[in-house]
């Protein structure tokens, strides 16, 4: 029961040397199979990076589609297809960067979704790329 203890509070810390650490006091002298975490520079400049561009995505494209709403003269069909484009965007933001700003802080190659959410979208691009690749070559044979 301790050793459990130790491996959770071992393996919550970002410090690889921690965790190689650990594994030789418990006998595992290889490192291959403890987790990896990303460096701390990497982390700390991604996060930056992500965080800005989520920041001023986001407060760019509601400024866009609160003008639009507020401002009657401003309701063209040209804007009303910028509105959409600045909410397609704005849903963009929030399923890309969002993740990925949990995810500088995971394990590395570990999804946020968990195995079962990433086993789910690997499957289902799998899919997709199966269905296209049929089409296009059953499309083929028949011109």
């Amino acid at each position: 029961m301790a050793a459990e203890s130790s491996v959770v509070v071992v393996a919550n810390t970002s410090d690889n040397s921690a965790l190689a650490e650990f594994a030789n006091v418990t006998g595992n002298s290889t490192t291959a199979d403890l987790p990896q975490y990303y460096d701390r520079l990497y982390k700390v400049i991604g996060f930056v990076f992500v965080s800005v561009i989520f920041a001023v995505g986001l407060v760019g494209n509601l400024m866009v589609i609160l003008v639009v709403w507020r401002t009657r003269s401003m309701r063209t069909p040209t804007n009303c297809y910028l509105v959409s484009l600045a909410a397609a965007d704005i849903l963009l933001l929030v399923s890309a960067p969002l993740p990925t700003l949990i995810e500088f802080f995971l394990i590395v190659d570990q999804s946020v979704f968990g195995a079962v959410g990433c086993a789910a979208m690997v499957r289902q691009l799998h899919c997709q790329h199966r269905r296209r690749r049929h089409h296009h070559h059953h499309h083929r044979r028949h011109v």
